[in-house]
């Protein structure tokens, strides 16, 4: 490729596709002028309100089962489902001893006579 031919190509390809930037402004400029990190955060500042997660403040304990709030939706009395129907679903289940930890201790105990 004569020297004639490569300045042509190379003009083509800059009409098409612009002038390459330099690599030092490449970097520098451009992370200047980016404020958002993806859709969401142009969406949010955009609409001018802060993402409520941040507005939550969080606990270090674990919640426990009793406190966490179930929903629910009354039916009318008027609809064809059973009376049970407005009963509560979650009720308290109770718990009972193994008798398999009896079990494994007589185990032990055996092994070790």
């Amino acid at each position: 490729m004569s020297e004639q031919q490569k300045k042509l190509a190379k003009s083509k390809i800059e009409s098409r596709y612009g002038v390459v930037p330099l690599r030092e402004k490449l970097f520098s400029e451009e992370s200047k002028h980016r404020t958002y990190f993806d859709s969401g955060d142009f969406a949010l500042n955009s609409a001018h309100k802060s993402s409520e997660i941040s507005q939550q403040s969080t606990g270090t304990k674990h919640p426990e089962r009793s406190n966490i709030s179930h929903p629910f939706c009354a039916v009318p009395s008027s609809s064809n489902v059973c009376e049970d129907a407005n009963d509560p679903i979650q009720v308290p289940k109770e718990t009972c001893v193994s008798h398999l930890k009896d079990e494994d201790d007589l185990v032990c105990h055996e092994d070790q006579a």
